[in-house]
Order: C-alpha cells, then structure tokens, then sequence
C-alpha cells in the first residue's frame, strides 16, 4: 500500500514536472523569438531618439531665450552622448528624458536670476525674472522695465507700473518675499 502510495505521487509529481517543462519550453521559444528582434528594435529606437533630441532643440530654439548657456550645454551633451558608440540607447533615452523634465520643469516654475545686457548702449546688469513659460522680464537699477516679445525678438519697454510687480516677483523668486498673486505683462 505504501508502495502505491508513492508511486502515485511520483507520477503526479512527473505531471506536474513536465507541465513545468512545458512552460519553460514556451517562454525560452518566446525569449528566443524576443532576441531575434533586439536588432530591429534597436534599429527603430535610434532614430526616435535622435528625433526626439532634434524636436527638443527646435522647441529650445522657438522658446523665450533664457539661460540660454545652460540649455545649449544640455543640448550640447545629448549630441555627444548620441553619437558616442559607448553609451547604450537604454542610457541615452534616460538622458534625454531628463533633458525633457528640465524644459518641462521651466514652464511650472518662476526663476529670477541676474544677467547683463546692453541698454542704451551700455553693459547693463538687470534682474532677469521667468513667469514659466508666460514672460520674461527683467527690472533695471534705474527702474525701468521690458519684456521680451516672442514676435519681434527683441526687447519692448513696459509702462512704470509694471516696475512694482516686477521687483515684487523678484524678491518672491529669491525667498524674500511671501508668494502672492503676480501680474505678469503677457501677449496674446
């Protein structure tokens, strides 16, 4: 009886083993058929990313023009990580996507930062300030105030009431105002 026993779970204990086999037959046909199809997958995945680095530069290039050093440098390093043979796609998709958060991030954020500019003819130091994506200003030491027209890419005056909001914008951006609500001088 204990001999039936046993071989009765024996043979259950084969079903069971050669389903398992079955399965593992299965997924190695799968993983097999996956492998064959790395190249063609990779073939395809390159020229998205090198797609998605041209549309990233062409959005840079159509934005407001600010910290134009930090961004062209970040555009700068994603050509040489593209054409580096050494970094693998799973590294250079990682890259560009961090690249995206940063332009992303920009649009949801104010920033204020300072940068010199020719005014009236001279190097002028101004307070710079970035509503997102809506404006980009800044406030000179003599009060007087522009922003920048996407049209006409250039710099256009803004009347002195402005100069307040602008200045208050600044000392919110920097932690050294509490945040209240900020008018900005937007187009349409």
């Amino acid at each position: 009886r204990t001999l039936l026993q046993r071989r009765d779970a024996a043979e259950l204990f084969a079903k069971q083993q050669e389903l398992v086999v079955a399965s593992q037959r299965e997924e190695i046909a799968s993983l097999t058929e996956q492998l064959g199809s790395i190249d063609d997958i990779t073939a395809q995945t390159v020229p998205m990313l090198l797609g998605m680095v041209e549309d990233l530069k062409m959005f840079v290039a159509a934005d407001l023009p600010f910290k134009k050093d930090e961004r062209q440098t970040r555009l700068d390093t994603l050509d040489s990580v593209m054409t580096n043979p050494a970094v693998t796609p799973a590294e250079q998709y990682r890259l560009i996507m961090e690249a995206y958060s940063a332009e992303m991030e920009y649009g949801r954020t104010i920033d204020t930062w300072q940068e010199e500019i020719t005014l009236d003819g001279n190097p002028t130091t101004v307070d710079m300030f970035l509503y997102g994506r809506v404006a980009l200003v800044y406030i000179a030491p003599n009060g007087k105030a522009a922003r920048y027209d996407r049209a006409t890419g250039e710099w256009t005056a803004l009347p002195g009431s402005y100069a307040a909001d602008i200045r208050r914008a600044v000392r919110i951006a920097q932690g050294k105002a509490q945040p209240v609500v900020l008018f900005a001088p937007v187009q349409k």
